[in-house]
C-alpha cells in the first residue's frame, strides 16, 4: 500500500491538482463527475487484473433481467487479497477527506459491507441499463452520495462497446460516454437525478469480459424524504 499512497498523494492529493479538479467536478455534465486516468501505479493494477476471478471461478452472485445481465461479488472470501486490500485503501480516512475537497460533499462514510459494490463483471450480451442508484442504505439508513468505479480492462476495444454512459434529468439523452479502459476512475455524485449505466449490450469476444471495481460512500441526509431503490 505504500506504493499506491504515495503514488495517489503525488498526483492527486495536491493543492494545485485538488483546485483545478474541483472545477471540473462541479461543472462537468450531466451532474457532477471527473474521469482520472493512470489511477494505480502500474504494479498494483497488473496484479490487480491478473489475479481478478474468471466467471467460472468464483461463486459470482449472477443478475440475468430485462435491465441486467451482469456478475458481482461483496463477499470478501471469494476477493484475492491483493484486490481486498486496495478496496480496503479505498475506504480509508485519506480517501475519504481526499473526496470531500474534490466533491464537496461533507461527512462522507465508506460503506465497508460494499453493499452493491465490490467487484463487478460483464460478459458478452451483457449489460446494465441506464438507472438512478438507489439513494438510502438499508441496513445502516445512510445517504448514498458518490460512486467510485475503478476499470480494469487491459487493451480494451471500443468496438466492443461497454462506455459508461450518463444521461441528462429527463432521461432522455446521452450527454458524456466514458470508456471502461484499465487504470481509469470514474467519481460522480448519485444525487438528484444521476442517470447512468451502459444499455446496449456488450459486443466483446467470448473470452474477454468488462471487469470493474465498485465503491459507494454515504453521509447523514435527513433532508431525503423520497427513499427509493435502483430506479431503471
Amino acid at each position: 500500500m505504500i506504493n499506491f499512497q504515495n503514488h495517489f498523494i503525488k498526483h492527486y492529493y495536491n493543492p494545485n491538482w485538488l483546485d483545478n479538479s474541483k472545477f471540473i467536478y462541479t461543472n462537468a455534465k450531466p451532474f457532477p463527475h471527473i474521469i482520472i486516468d493512470n489511477f494505480l501505479p502500474l504494479d498494483f493494477l497488473h496484479t490487480i487484473i491478473n489475479n481478478f476471478p474468471t466467471p467460472k471461478e468464483i461463486d459470482w452472485t449472477r443478475f440475468d433481467n430485462a435491465n441486467e445481465i451482469k456478475l458481482g461479488t461483496k463477499n470478501e472470501l471469494f476477493i484475492p487479497h491483493s484486490i481486498r486490500s486496495i478496496l480496503q485503501e479505498l475506504n480509508s480516512g485519506y480517501i475519504l477527506d481526499w473526496l470531500e475537497l474534490l466533491t464537496g460533499v461533507p461527512g462522507l462514510i465508506a460503506d465497508t459491507r460494499l453493499i452493491g459494490g465490490g467487484l463487478h463483471q460483464i460478459t458478452s450480451g451483457g449489460k446494465l441499463g441506464i438507472h438512478r442508484d438507489f439513494n438510502i442504505e438499508n441496513k445502516t439508513k445512510m445517504a448514498r452520495k458518490l460512486n467510485l468505479l475503478l476499470y480494469l480492462n487491459k487493451d480494451w476495444n471500443e468496438e466492443w462497446g461497454g462506455d459508461l454512459e450518463l444521461w441528462d434529468k429527463n432521461k432522455e439523452n446521452c450527454i458524456t460516454k466514458i470508456s471502461p479502459i484499465a487504470n481509469r476512475c470514474v467519481i460522480f455524485n448519485t444525487t438528484g437525478f444521476a442517470w447512468h449505466g451502459h444499455p446496449l449490450p456488450l459486443n466483446c469476444p467470448s473470452n474477454i469480459t468488462r471487469k470493474s471495481l465498485a465503491l459507494y460512500y454515504y453521509n447523514v441526509d435527513n433532508s431525503i424524504i423520497d427513499a427509493h431503490s435502483t430506479i431503471f
